[in-house]
């Protein structure tokens, strides 16, 4: 029997129908990626960070003032790696803009004595490069007609024993550092004089002879300076600064 053609058209019509269903399911349909176009603000290039602003002069000042104060209490110990340590970081220290002529040089001038105390190899070295540091802040000081606001000491004291030795020596020392940064002329003489009285007498046990003799002569050559130093002129005050804060590191150190 045969069929109609309509019927015949219809059969072959559903099985292409199927077939392509068939090849569909079994096909793998690529998903297309989907690319984020980036905003006009993420298209910009990423802005550098800000470099810091350099400091004002009052910030620099105090910073470089706090350094060189703990550079010279390390010599003052006789601990060289302390002092190197702090000499560098006080080297390192950015220039506030507003510091120029004469004044940007003394600045120099530090930098110049503060790598050589970080390079020190002895405490004598270091003890001259402090005390120059020190000077050329009170060279700044007068050519900026700047007076820094250090209050009148007190009266210096001594117990006669030796704390009390040491404690006038301290208080002499504190002075003489005060003379060179201000400059101060009368604190200057005022610590010299503190400075030159008796030396302390040192003594100690037989078996400890060798280092009672060694400070006795640092006591003794203390007090020598002290009575030179009084009357210096301003040019040589820091040598005679320099002198001592050797003498009291090495003191110091013998003592350890």
């Amino acid at each position: 029997m045969r069929a109609p053609l309509s019927y015949l058209i219809l059969f072959l019509g559903t099985l292409v129908l199927v077939a392509a269903c068939a090849t569909t399911k079994n096909t793998k349909v690529d998903t297309p990626t989907v690319v984020a176009t980036p905003t006009p603000e993420q298209s910009q290039p990423a802005e550098p960070e800000a470099e810091a602003e350099p400091p004002s002069l009052t910030e620099q000042m105090m910073v470089h003032y706090g350094r060189v104060v703990l550079i010279r209490d390390a010599v003052t110990e006789a601990d060289l790696p302390k002092a190197r340590e702090h000499a560098a970081a006080f080297d390192a220290q950015p220039v506030a803009e507003e510091l120029t002529g004469e004044p940007l040089a003394l600045l120099g001038q530090m930098r110049m004595k503060a790598k050589e105390v970080a390079a020190a190899p002895t405490v004598e070295s270091a003890a001259d490069g402090v005390a120059r540091m020190a000077e050329a802040c009170g060279n700044c000081h007068t050519t900026m007609a700047a007076v820094p606001n250090i209050p009148d000491p007190p009266a210096a004291m001594s117990e006669g024993d030796t704390a009390g030795h040491m404690g006038l020596h301290l208080w002499a020392a504190d002075r003489m550092w005060e003379a060179l940064i201000m400059p101060d002329e009368q604190r200057w003489i005022r610590a010299a004089d503190a400075m030159a009285q008796d030396p302390l007498v040192v003594t100690g046990p037989d078996e400890q002879a060798e280092s009672v003799a060694m400070l006795q002569g640092l006591a003794k050559q203390t007090h020598e300076l002290a009575k030179k130093a009084r009357d210096s002129t301003a040019e040589d005050r820091a040598m005679y600064y320099s002198k001592f804060l050797a003498s009291c590191g090495n003191c110091h150190n013998a003592m350890k």
